[in-house]
């Protein structure tokens, strides 16, 4: 490695496994997919959909969200959003934000966004992280192994 950064020694990746359904909601419900994934410790979820992650160091946090609006949702929402937060010791900051937009026509229309972020992890038991999401009106997301997914890489020592 350089500039202070060991070898990547820590890779996992999650999907959604619960659908949520909203207009705003931190998203809870994740399964570790069964192949993608090496290294010592594990992240680790709460029902409430803080992360807390296995050691410090530096973490390239990935996400793709996939939401629609539902066959049943005739409401259009003209913009879908998908944010990033971290906290420390209580304190929630918002690091990044995908923006998307969905018009609704006749039945399900989909929508994506890609978004990444580098976390440096210095406490493990005060540095937490959320995903959520925001939308002008009602979507959901299906809980599939292709649909929304996280991806955690520890690039190197904090």
């Amino acid at each position: 490695g350089g500039a202070g950064l060991s070898k990547v020694n820590f890779y996992e990746q999650w999907y959604v496994t619960s659908s949520f359904e909203g207009t705003d909601a931190i998203i809870a419900g994740w399964t570790l997919h069964p192949n993608n994934n090496f290294g010592t410790g594990t992240m680790s979820c709460d029902g409430t959909g803080y992360w807390t992650f296995p050691s410090t160091g530096y973490y390239k946090i990935d996400i793709k969200w996939d939401w629609n609006n539902g066959n049943s949702n005739t409401t259009q929402s003209r913009w879908v959003e998908g944010y990033m937060q971290t906290r420390i010791s209580s304190s929630n900051t918002l690091v990044q934000y995908a923006y998307n937009q969905i018009i609704n026509g006749s039945g399900t229309d989909y929508s994506s966004a890609f978004s990444t972020y580098i976390y440096d992890v210095t406490d493990t038991s005060t540095h937490l992280f959320f995903f959520g999401t925001q939308a002008a009106a009602n979507m959901r997301t299906t809980g599939t192994i292709s649909g929304t997914t996280a991806t955690f890489l520890r690039l190197g020592d904090t």
